[in-house]
């Protein structure tokens, strides 16, 4: 069974994963674990974004992108949904107020068809986690949903991050700049944090293979050794997508490819499939995906460049072009997930360094991608007044997915230049792109 949204394109979402969301959400947001029993405060508005946590925010995370700046939670929601939940009014309280405000609960029909899904509780739970910790934009904007709508950031979330300080401008050339963001990140404190608490098996220290040991996505039962596992999948399965690729976009010159001539109807149903995986793997899910989309950044992923200018690009599409990117080790150099962990990390550290207007960014285009969770909202907001750029930046979006994987590639070969000191992943011998982007995910939280 399935929860309509009539205000997301009749969007249906299967009851299960709605359930879920609302179990993580009452414990995320609400630090509530009676949610068979918990109101919901609904807190929704007619324009913009609500700015305290409630049922209408959990039903735009749930509809995806496209739908973040819409109300979902009205009377026509709940009339068409009235089997699964239960309006009442003036029933709870809105925290951030102190005012009576209505609520929501799960009907006991809603209830009961998560407790007869046995099999897959665990998975629908980690999905539903994902989504909530994951960047939440809308298409055609950068404001994402504010954190503290979501997740209210505990105190001790900001207690591992030293505050941004810009030093004055002066300028040195790309390699020096990355060695000395290199050296500032290695030498800055770390503690790995899970809901804004310290996790007890990643001690406090330094380094960058600390940083990278203590990954974990999107909880700490789920860390290097499961998620590289699951992402080699994807890795393996866009091989043969790229292989047939290639060809068409190995030349600067060569005609922009089409679809139906480089990928059957076999792979053009992959490539899809496999898209919509690592939407949900990352927690980000995109609306109106089509073979035609996913080919267009898997062509500018493979090439380097931009073949397919319309292509989409955003915290979801990144985690595509990525994956493809890494498809053919020996033809394409493997590209980073550039999000808002990734480049929080970076431009944290670079401010500290550099000025924004320094001559050797100028040819970067370097910017802040909107997110929720942790620390980042505070760190972005001080960057964002300082001068750095924000969001994705319209049609220069591949731009900044460019810019990104050039950074981290030569983060890559600075740390393997020195392994004495920096360390290795536990896994490896040695740095690769998609390590260093490990790395860098757990610094930006």
């Amino acid at each position: 069974m399935a929860i309509v949204f009539p205000h997301a394109g009749d969007k249906a979402v299967q009851s299960v994963e709605v359930v879920s969301a609302w179990i993580q959400y009452c414990q995320l947001a609400f630090h509530c674990s009676d949610w068979q029993a918990f109101t919901m405060p609904i807190n929704h508005v007619k324009n913009g974004i609500p700015k305290h946590p409630g049922f209408d925010s959990l039903c735009r995370i749930l509809v995806g992108g496209g739908y973040v700046h819409t109300m979902q939670a009205t009377d026509q929601f709940f009339e068409q949904n009235r089997a699964r939940f239960l309006k009442v009014r003036k029933g709870t309280t809105n925290a951030g107020t102190g005012r009576s405000v209505h609520g929501v609960r799960l009907t006991p029909a809603a209830i009961s068809e998560w407790e007869s899904e046995k099999e897959r509780r665990n998975t629908h739970l980690d999905n539903a986690e994902r989504m909530l910790l994951a960047d939440q934009e809308d298409e055609g904007r950068d404001e994402p949903i504010s954190a503290d709508t979501i997740i209210p950031r505990p105190d001790s979330a900001d207690s591992h991050r030293p505050a941004v300080t810009q030093n004055a401008a002066h300028d040195l050339s790309f390699p020096k700049l990355v060695e000395s963001l290199v050296d500032s990140i290695h030498n800055a404190p770390f503690q790995a944090y899970y809901r804004g608490r310290p996790i007890p098996r990643a001690l406090a220290s330094k380094g960058w293979q600390q940083r990278h040991d203590s990954y974990f996505w999107p909880n700490p039962n789920r860390g290097f050794a499961e998620n590289a596992e699951e992402t080699a999948k994807f890795v393996s399965r866009f091989v043969p997508l790229a292989q047939k690729i290639m060809p068409s976009i190995v030349e600067i010159t060569a005609p922009t490819p089409v679809l139906e001539r480089v990928w059957d109807a076999a792979c053009q149903k992959t490539a899809k499939n496999l898209a919509l995986e690592i939407f949900t793997w990352g927690g980000v899910p995109q609306n109106g995906v089509t073979e035609q989309k996913v080919f267009e950044v898997a062509c500018n992923a493979a090439a380097g460049r931009i073949v397919f200018r319309r292509a989409l690009m955003n915290s979801g599409w990144t985690k595509v072009a990525a994956f493809a990117s890494e498809a053919l080790p020996s033809m394409i150099e493997t590209q980073a997930i550039w999000d808002s962990r990734v480049s929080t990390a970076i431009i944290g550290n670079l401010d500290e360094i550099v000025n924004p207007s320094a001559p050797s960014l100028a040819n970067l285009e370097l910017r802040i991608i909107p997110g929720r969770g942790g620390s980042r909202p505070a760190v972005q907001s001080a960057l964002r007044s300082k001068g750095w750029r924000y969001g994705w930046g319209g049609n220069r979006a591949w731009a900044a997915h460019f810019t990104g994987a050039k950074i981290v590639k030569e983060i890559c070969t600075v740390l393997n230049a020195n392994l004495k000191r920096f360390g290795a992943p536990s896994e490896s011998n040695q740095w690769s792109n998609r390590s260093v982007e490990m790395a860098l995910f757990m610094e930006g939280y």
